[in-house]
């Protein structure tokens, strides 16, 4: 059995690790390595192949801007 470790969608850390068997692949969203202890107030970033220690959550990208529509012809 090997232990992976689980990531959010912004590459932090969420505490959860599950153990899989040795020649189960590791899915999207998770690494097979461990992240460091993580000091209270801080966060685990993943940024692969390593972990980062960060001060803040990572702020979430903008929404892409909603493109541009032109208004109906009036005839």
């Amino acid at each position: 059995m090997q232990t992976i470790y689980q990531y959010d969608d912004m590459n932090v850390f969420n505490g959860v690790s599950v153990e899989i068997a040795d020649d189960a692949g590791c899915p999207l969203g998770w690494t097979f390595s461990v992240p460091p202890p993580i000091p209270e107030g801080k966060y685990a970033y993943y940024l692969p192949p390593d972990w980062v220690i960060i001060d803040q959550y990572p702020t979430p990208p903008a929404p892409p801007a909603a493109e541009p529509t032109e208004a109906p012809t009036v005839i």
